[in-house]
């Protein structure tokens, strides 16, 4: 009870802008959930770097890399250690060798220091309210619905299930590969989701056994037949979230519309 009155009254004080938020130059794109781990993030934050590295100039992560023996703004070498910079922040950088994988519990200061990337991704930084995205999504665990758990220490909820609403998308990850219409729409009324809210399922396919400095896991994204068509546009009008495009043959088709150089498409296969 008292957890959530204290995150109450500071979503309040932010909500009425008597603490301050800062928006950085840089377009950014918040990936995070309101859970205490287990949504899947790493994945997906790796899936959106692909089409990212794909379709736009210079993109970054900044991580707060959870644990780690450093202090301050950190650029993580392909070669870092879990010790000094964190387990996930490690593993993207070995991952994705040409891109800057940064970390910073000041998140306003890291976007501050990656000024010359083209966008960066936060990792884990919904509830971080100093700093406000150009784009938020937030996860949900199929397995642990957030309208069926309850606040810290009592569950897993570290933020208030109200939150989603804050979102410009919201995922429902580690589904089946199949969801009919019926199940969709049961999420979105338990959500308790806004009409130009897109929701999208995702379920993970992990790839053939190979070194574990390799491993990869592959998200692929099902589109939500009940979601809002792609002409809803997010809270910065020259930005969309993700959105269906089309769904034919066992494929899974989206886009995320983007102020430049252009839409950004993947296409994965359902496992």
């Amino acid at each position: 009870m008292i957890y959530g009155l204290a995150l109450k009254i500071r979503h309040f004080f932010y909500d009425k802008g008597w603490k301050k938020s800062f928006s950085p130059q840089v377009p950014t794109l918040c990936v995070g959930n309101v859970t205490a781990g287990g949504t899947g993030k790493t994945p997906h934050v790796e899936m959106i770097l692909r089409m990212l590295i794909a379709h736009w100039k210079q993109p970054a992560v900044l991580s707060r890399g959870y644990k780690r023996k450093s202090k301050g703004f950190q650029i993580v070498p392909h070669d870092g250690s879990a010790l000094q910079y964190g387990d996930e922040p490690v593993q993207m950088a070995r991952k994705f060798p040409d891109i800057t994988v940064a970390v910073d519990k000041d998140r306003v200061h890291g976007c501050e220091q990656l000024r010359g990337a083209g966008v960066i991704v936060l990792d884990d930084a919904f509830q971080y309210r100093r700093l406000q995205p150009t784009l938020s999504i937030v996860l949900v665990d199929y397995h642990r619905p957030v309208f069926k758990d309850r606040l810290l220490p009592w569950g897993r909820l570290r933020d208030l299930p109200s939150r989603l609403k804050k979102a410009d998308s919201v995922m429902v990850t580690k589904c089946p590969a199949y969801l009919d219409e019926e199940e969709r729409a049961s999420w979105r009324k338990h959500l308790k989701l806004s009409a130009d809210q897109p929701l999208f399922f995702t379920t993970l396919r992990y790839t053939s056994p190979s070194a574990f400095s390799r491993m990869q896991t592959r998200t692929t994204c099902i589109p939500s037949s009940a979601s809002p068509s792609p002409a809803s546009p997010a809270t910065n009008p020259s930005w969309t979230t993700f959105r269906t495009a089309t769904e034919s043959s066992g494929v899974s088709s989206f886009r995320i519309t983007t102020p430049s150089p252009g839409p950004i498409s993947g296409r994965w296969h359902r496992p």
